[in-house]
């Protein structure tokens, strides 16, 4: 499923919900995974199918609930978890790890295209005008991505410290 689906995970907690301990807080939550198949919406029917298989091996339907449908082309599956500190603190961890190896991939996919641009074929086939404008471009998409994955990452990371 990962090959041919997006796979978001996004968690929701309830403060109405949370347990004090002695010394761990812990919140009661859901957690959502997003399977989105825009790439490929013929497999919907077929990977929704997969997954409430999954959940349900005795297929008495129990499990069709988790499962609702967001789009045309994506549904969510909710997971039911309880988070503590300790969680919080390695998926911070976790998240911060994410982030660099998102932005190495995104400098990876740039070089790649910079590297297109500067091939024999597009100086035969392209202006130099033409050829700095899609390098800037292409800079210019690179460090927006950068930017919001950088905005989402400290978002994400002052909800998980925030929490203590």
């Amino acid at each position: 499923l990962g090959h041919v689906a997006n796979l978001i995970l996004q968690n929701t907690a309830h403060h109405n919900m949370s347990l004090n301990y002695s010394q761990n807080r812990m919140n009661l939550g859901d957690q959502c995974l997003l399977i989105d198949l825009t790439g490929r919406p013929d497999l919907f029917v077929s990977a929704r199918k997969a997954v409430t298989t999954f959940l349900n091996p005795c297929k008495d339907g129990s499990e069709e609930s988790r499962i609702q449908s967001v789009g045309q082309h994506s549904f969510t599956v909710r997971l039911n978890t309880i988070i503590t500190q300790e969680s919080r603190q390695k998926a911070v961890l976790q998240g911060q790890e994410l982030l660099h190896q998102t932005i190495h991939e995104m400098d990876k996919i740039y070089q790649s295209h910079n590297k297109l641009l500067n091939s024999k074929q597009a100086k035969e086939q392209l202006s130099e005008d033409a050829l700095y404008l899609a390098r800037e471009y292409l800079r210019s998409i690179v460090k927006e991505q950068h930017k919001l994955a950088e905005t989402i990452w400290n978002q994400k990371k002052i909800e998980l410290e925030g929490e203590k």
